[in-house]
């Protein structure tokens, strides 16, 4: 497996959590979700990682060269979630 395969399935681990399905499901239904402070640190988290892969994986971006230890922690967090299921 690629570590753009591992970084697109811990993407779709970060985002198929409980807290993101009940974000989706109140977003379809054109609800608000009410956050408390600790969901919206968590996200805020998540969205930071989400990013960290994408960019470490962009090829075309300036800087991706840089990023080997966020490529290291793709690895790592893939072999985490796999350890989980």
């Amino acid at each position: 497996m690629t570590t753009a395969d591992k970084g697109l399935a811990v993407i779709e681990r970060l985002a198929s959590d409980d807290l993101c399905e009940r974000l989706s499901w109140g977003a379809a239904q054109g609800r608000p979700t009410r956050l408390s402070d600790e969901e919206i640190k968590t996200l805020g988290n998540k969205l930071s990682l989400i990013y960290r892969i994408a960019h470490s994986l962009n090829a075309d971006a300036s800087c991706a060269y840089v990023h080997a230890n966020w490529r290291k922690e793709i690895d790592e967090l893939y072999q985490k979630y796999k350890e989980g299921e």
